[in-house]
């Protein structure tokens, strides 16, 4: 019986190659523009649910700012978030 699919370490290169090298759809290129698209992911993620292409974009996102912006910390990428993701409420 053939299985049908990706395979994990597929998926793990092709998503690996997409975090190192370029973002999901083009758009997200700068520290600043990952940002952005993140903080509109979490927005989001908090009021709907995304579909899957959506959540897969979303995460790799994350995975390429917290690589470039946060030096791999995701602790220092969740504090950040709690900060930008709705300013003005934690003063």
């Amino acid at each position: 019986m053939r299985r049908r699919g990706i395979s994990l370490v597929s998926l793990a290169l092709v998503v690996g190659g997409v975090v190192v090298g370029g973002s999901a759809d083009g758009r997200e290129t700068t520290v600043a523009s990952l940002k952005r698209a993140y903080l509109d992911c979490e927005r989001r993620a908090l009021t709907e649910c995304l579909p899957t292409g959506e959540v897969a974009r979303c995460s790799v996102i994350y995975e390429r700012l917290k690589l470039l912006a946060f030096d791999g910390n995701w602790i220092r990428l969740r504090e950040w978030t709690e900060v930008n993701l709705n300013p003005g409420q934690n003063t």
